[in-house]
């Protein structure tokens, strides 16, 4: 089973940990410094990936995600990573979905930078 990840350049100490993973695609914003990664991870790579991922964010309002590739349509697992937390949630579960929310505006991430379930 794979996995994709939307990691946030601006979350980063430093971009070149990324060079030993599998970076698809990577859309830059216009007028801006912003640039997001996509990733594709495997499951045995998955709980790693994401330890160093924390171990290179910086502090502050910062987090990524991945997700289960589209294929695999009854794994609704998503990650939700911040530097000092992560979260594991069904994508499905209003629950699992309003924690999630309530970390960030307890970190005071703006609403429209809210953004966890992608069509895929």
């Amino acid at each position: 089973m794979n996995y994709y990840g939307i990691i946030l350049n601006k979350s980063l100490t430093s971009e070149n940990f990324l060079s030993n993973y599998s970076v698809k695609a990577t859309k830059r914003f216009a007028a801006s410094d912003w640039h997001v990664h996509l990733i594709v991870l495997s499951e045995k790579a998955l709980n790693p990936f994401i330890t160093n991922l924390q171990e290179h964010m910086i502090d502050g309002p910062w987090y990524n995600h991945i997700f289960p590739h589209s294929r695999d349509v009854n794994n609704k697992n998503l990650y939700v990573v911040f530097k000092n937390k992560r979260y594991e949630a069904d994508a499905g579960n209003i629950l699992d979905m309003h924690m999630i929310k309530e970390y960030c505006e307890k970190l005071e991430i703006p609403d429209e930078q809210i953004v966890f379930i992608h069509e895929h």
